[in-house]
């Protein structure tokens, strides 16, 4: 990426902006939430909704919230091309690389990255014992896997940082956006996934 200088906070002061409407834009990049950043800001929670809608649209404002979410963006080294490599790498993860060739679910450590990094949100691991007593042997284990949603987390990533990728259109059934697109794949996945009982 290349090197830009982006608005400093004294930088958005000078824009005309009052102390408010600066705590308005810091309180925006947390959870780009008009209306929460209004009354975090100070704002009466009555006229939030508005003050939150009219403050994105002022000019002054949205450079500095522009300039602010491009500096996290290259801070973080995430862009359009960043965002869409871990979209399609998730939405194209195959659960079967976490299986042994004799179906047997792999240890976590050696699960594919893609799928240590978020995709399995939860393991439910039970137990299993036989007999009684001093008889009582472990016999097994019954592991349940939960995955989380693929696509959600990288379109909130991707609305956090000046990527792009969300607001072009592809050519499919008209005009689906890419984001319906993945989220509809991600959709199609999961639904085929959740058919198996993650099971070992």
């Amino acid at each position: 990426m290349r090197e830009y200088d982006y608005p400093s906070w004294e930088d958005c002061s000078k824009r005309k902006l009052t102390a408010k409407q600066v705590r308005f834009v810091q309180e925006y990049l947390i959870d780009l939430n008009a209306t929460q950043a209004a009354i975090r800001a100070g704002y009466s929670s009555k006229t939030a909704a508005a003050i939150g809608s009219e403050n994105l649209r002022k000019p002054d404002i949205a450079a500095c919230i522009s300039g602010k979410i491009a500096a996290r963006s290259e801070r973080l080294r995430i862009d359009a091309d960043y965002v869409l490599n871990r979209l399609v790498a998730e939405v194209e993860a195959d659960m079967v690389d976490l299986y042994d060739d004799n179906n047997r679910l792999r240890p976590v450590h050696q699960w594919p990255p893609v799928w240590r990094q978020g995709l399995v949100s939860s393991l439910d691991v039970q137990e299993i014992f036989a007999g009684r007593g001093d008889e009582r042997q472990h016999v097994g284990c019954t592991t349940k896997i939960r995955f989380s949603e693929r696509a959600q987390r990288l379109i909130s990533i991707g609305k956090h940082v000046n990527v792009q990728a969300f607001k072009e259109n592809i050519g499919l059934d008209g005009a689906l956006s890419l984001e319906a697109f993945v989220l509809a794949k991600a959709k199609d996945r999961e639904e085929r996934e959740e058919r198996n009982d993650g099971t070992s």
